[in-house]
């Protein structure tokens, strides 16, 4: 379950600090406001290559982390204690696509 989602230099959200309760949670907004933004920010923290438009204009770092606490089956039934932490640096230089150039799950940290 996601406890919590830390964004800096993401697109058009400067810094975000969201902490999420237990139960449904509805994004509504209007056009534009950012959240699809918190969905890609997910997909990264989860694997998928960063999108472009991730990278805040005139930065060359954001930051994603997620907060979570296992839940039922997966890591909960394998004995998983939790909570626990992605983290995601990204950066991009010049015209190239931004890449993870690091990770950190609760205090490990693993740089490319």
């Amino acid at each position: 379950m996601l406890l919590a989602l830390k964004l800096d230099n993401v697109a058009l959200i400067d810094a975000l600090d969201l902490e999420f309760s237990p139960g449904l949670t509805v994004l509504t907004g209007e056009t534009g406001a950012g959240k699809s933004l918190l969905l890609d920010s997910l997909d990264v923290l989860l694997g998928a290559e960063i999108p472009r438009h991730l990278l805040r204009h005139g930065q060359d770092q954001a930051r994603i982390e997620g907060r979570f606490a296992p839940h039922g089956g997966g890591l909960a039934s394998a004995g998983a204690a939790g909570p626990w932490s992605l983290g995601a640096a990204a950066v991009g230089t010049g015209g190239d696509p931004p890449t993870v150039s690091s990770w950190r799950t609760d205090q490990q940290s693993r740089t490319h």
